[in-house]
């Protein structure tokens, strides 16, 4: 091989290796998040959207994702046409609101690196290493008047915590974790008719079952700080020493799952 012959080849390479990074992948391929305007007609556009440019798009509204927002995650073949274009396309529909490509999300967890971290105080701040009296959230003086439970009406405090995952197991939730008591865990029937089967311990929106461990690390901490039990000589103390916790997994990295967690 030549001089000529190689830098043609070390060029071409590198062409391809830039190409292939500027198209790095942000959405699921084939597949938008629709919010249609309220009286559309579904059937109708389903129909409609069945062929693009002289194609056959294999268009489906796969499922109602969030009901309050009137959002539906729609699927198509995005190997006949041009995704783009058909996005611009469905988007004009008079039947539709707005419409997005489902784009890949990531759990986002920012701590500074700093070696004594794990020592500050959030809660009561005495000052001790290094910190400022007084800089904190003053929770003994929220403790004073309320450690959660029940509200004032008498109704039972529940936070839901829309996460990557939870450890079940953890020692320190005490009987803080929330559980469906209309619902009879594992036998395949929607038994309080809210559109979720055997959703006992929480609903995880990528798996469209209870299963809540996920990967429990990150989940597990954010929950822990809503709501480990106080008072319990156990481990920490939540925000809330008493108070239900309702464990959501958003889904496997996309934003229809994630918006679906919300709902």
């Amino acid at each position: 091989m030549n001089l000529k012959i190689l830098l043609q080849t070390l060029l071409l390479s590198v062409f391809v290796s830039f190409s292939l990074g500027a198209q790095r992948l942000d959405h699921a391929l084939g597949q938008m998040l629709i919010r249609v305007e309220p009286d559309a007609n579904l059937r109708a556009f389903t129909e409609e959207m069945q062929r693009f440019k002289g194609e056959n798009t294999q268009f489906r509204m796969l499922r109602e994702i969030s009901e309050p927002m009137n959002i539906w995650l729609a699927t198509f073949d995005h190997t006949v046409i041009n995704e783009n274009d058909f996005l611009s396309y469905v988007s004009k529909q008079k039947a539709v609101e707005t419409a997005q490509f489902n784009h890949l999300v990531k759990l986002r967890s920012t701590t500074p690196n700093d070696p004594q971290f794990p020592q500050q105080w959030q809660y009561i701040n005495d000052g001790s290493n290094g910190g400022v009296v007084g800089a904190d959230i003053d929770a003994d003086l929220a403790w004073d008047i309320s450690t959660g439970g029940l509200t004032a009406n008498g109704d039972t405090i529940v936070v839901c915590i829309v996460d990557g995952g939870f450890d079940l197991n953890h020692e320190d939730w005490g009987d803080n974790l929330w559980v469906n008591h209309a619902e009879i865990p594992d036998n395949g029937i929607d038994d309080d008719n809210n559109g979720f089967i055997d959703d006992y311990y929480g609903w995880n929106t990528g798996t469209q079952n209870d299963d809540v461990m996920g990967s429990p690390f990150h989940g597990t901490a954010v929950a822990g700080i809503v709501g480990a039990q106080g008072d319990n000589g156990i481990g920490v103390a939540g925000v809330n020493w008493n108070v239900k916790l309702m464990l959501v997994v958003g889904g496997t990295g996309v934003e229809s799952e994630v918006i679906e967690a919300y709902s």
